[in-house]
């Protein structure tokens, strides 16, 4: 066989093989380019929401996407590296900053336009988007809110209360009047909260109640319905009629029954 009959038998055999690798390279060139496109898409659509959450996830995704040797692959890295640095960048404040940012990120979203093939100058990409006012107002406002909550749950501020009335009920004042000076006796040692228990000697719940309360420091009166019976329409009227025993009044509140204290 002639040397010309040995290579075509050579092409023949890697034709299919450089067949496939052309063919793997050329998909691999075109996910990396739908990618690249996809961060460059959602970083033009969301620019004027620069604190939306898919900008920032795009942002950092540059370094990934944009990776490569080429000039223009560079290009985008090195924009990208410039912003970065501003954003942590202290030594400017205010509208100072602001302004630069929004340089940096127009020469960023540029340099990216360029590398995939679209050609808008940097005026365009800066001007030409849509942002609703009421958008705008929307984010200020949610900014307002976690900043006040913020400095509320820290305990950097309190939160303002204003008192415009008090309850007026001649009844109510006077409970609360009895209630404040019962609660004075008792603290100062020197008149104990009463409590008055009623039932019978043979009620084991009654016994328990008055050993209870008698050991918590509570002046007892203990009223045996059985040897007193006319002091049972008393107990009914605390208890509403119910005959269950004992019934127990401490500060104005019932008790029918009793599980401790």
């Amino acid at each position: 066989m002639t040397a010309s009959d040995w290579m075509v038998i050579l092409a023949v055999l890697l034709a299919p093989i450089i067949a496939i690798q052309v063919s793997t390279y050329i998909e691999k060139r075109r996910e990396r380019r739908l990618r690249r496109l996809s961060v460059f898409r959602t970083l033009m659509t969301t620019r004027a929401t620069k604190l939306s959450p898919v900008f920032v996830e795009s942002l950092n995704m540059i370094d990934v996407e944009f990776y490569g040797n080429d000039r223009k692959s560079k290009a985008v890295i090195e924009a990208w590296k410039s912003l970065l640095d501003h954003l942590y960048d202290k030594s400017l404040s205010g509208e100072a900053w602001a302004m630069k940012k929004e340089d940096l990120t127009s020469e960023l979203l540029h340099k990216m336009a360029l590398s995939l093939g679209y050609h808008f100058d940097k005026v365009h990409i800066k001007r030409a988007t849509y942002f609703p006012s009421d958008h705008g107002e929307i984010e200020e406002d949610h900014q307002l809110i976690r900043k006040g909550l913020r400095t509320l749950f820290s305990g950097e501020r309190s939160l303002p209360m204003e008192v415009t009335s008090f309850p007026t009920s001649e009844e109510v004042v006077r409970k609360l009047d009895e209630i404040h000076e019962r609660l004075k006796d008792s603290l100062s040692e020197e008149k104990p909260l009463k409590v008055t228990v009623f039932g019978t000697n043979t009620c084991p719940y009654t016994t328990s109640a008055r050993e209870d309360y008698a050991k918590k420091g509570y002046e007892v009166e203990y009223v045996d319905i059985k040897r007193n019976p006319e002091e049972l329409p008393r107990m009914l009227e605390h208890s509403s009629g119910r005959r269950e025993q004992p019934v127990i009044v401490a500060g104005g509140e019932v008790t029918v029954g009793f599980g401790g204290t």
